[in-house]
């Protein structure tokens, strides 16, 4: 069974900067960044539960390739994507 799928506005913008960076250091890394990120989100949509439980309600599903995670909840068979940053960056930067 598929969930809903919601990014925030905040976890797209992350995101665009992310891809913006790895552009600006090697043309055509970002598209294996979003390519990266693209199969992560599937994973999320299809299985929610399996990924790891971090916080309070909030799990984070890593990337493969990039050192990425995309920190979500579950409201109601809806994943709300609320960040996706690098794992060096602070948890506290997010809200």
């Amino acid at each position: 069974m598929s969930y809903s799928l919601v990014v925030s506005e905040r976890a797209q913008l992350q995101l665009e900067k992310a891809a913006l960076w790895f552009f600006e250091q090697t043309p055509g890394l970002e598209i294996e960044f979003l390519t990266d990120l693209d199969k992560a989100m599937g994973y999320i949509q299809k299985h929610p539960l399996k990924c790891q439980l971090r916080y309070k309600k909030v799990r984070i599903k890593f990337l493969k390739k990039f050192d990425f995670g995309v920190h979500y909840i579950i409201e109601n068979h809806t994943v709300f994507v609320l960040a996706i940053f690098h794992t060096s960056q602070n948890s506290d930067d997010w809200f």
